[in-house]
């Protein structure tokens, strides 16, 4: 018997109140910095209303989350290769910053203190979540090219942090 076609549904209403029930960012975040299109990001900002079928599906937010997932996973991985990473402040913040009075804002994954390659320490740590077909065109072309969006993150925190 398959009840998949019974249990989406209800996985996906489960996520989609979860979501709706997050306070909204009070700033732009470095992860959007990427963009290129300056309306999008203004819309965005200002918190310009959006299409309902423009918001996240239950299916995406769960996609969302198992790249969560990967970033702890991931983490461990690491740790266990012999890197130093902090994925927190001593305080138990994120590392990030925040300039223009707060309305812009970043948050890293992580920061390798040291490890066992002859690396420039220390390195900022950002994590996605790739599926096969992304990660061969992001090692064929490289984030610039294949992921500017994450490029664009990744040179904010690399000047902010």
């Amino acid at each position: 018997m398959n009840i998949t076609h019974l249990l989406e549904p209800l996985l996906d209403k489960s996520m989609q109140e979860a979501n709706a029930k997050q306070a909204p960012r009070e700033y732009l975040g470095a992860s959007r910095w990427g963009e290129e299109c300056s309306r999008m990001l203004a819309y965005e900002y200002h918190k310009a209303p959006t299409d309902k079928a423009d918001r996240f599906s239950g299916k995406i937010l769960r996609v969302f989350d198992m790249g969560h997932d990967a970033e702890s996973r991931v983490a461990n991985y690491l740790i266990s290769a012999g890197f130093a990473l902090q994925t927190a402040t001593p305080s138990g913040g994120q590392f990030g910053f925040k300039v223009a009075g707060g309305k812009l804002a970043g948050h890293c994954d992580g920061v390798i203190t040291a490890g066992p390659l002859d690396l420039p320490y220390p390195i900022i740590w950002e994590n996605k979540g790739l599926n096969d077909k992304s990660w061969k065109e992001t090692a064929k072309k490289g984030v610039k090219e294949s992921k500017p969006v994450y490029y664009g993150q990744l040179q904010t925190y690399m000047a902010y942090l």
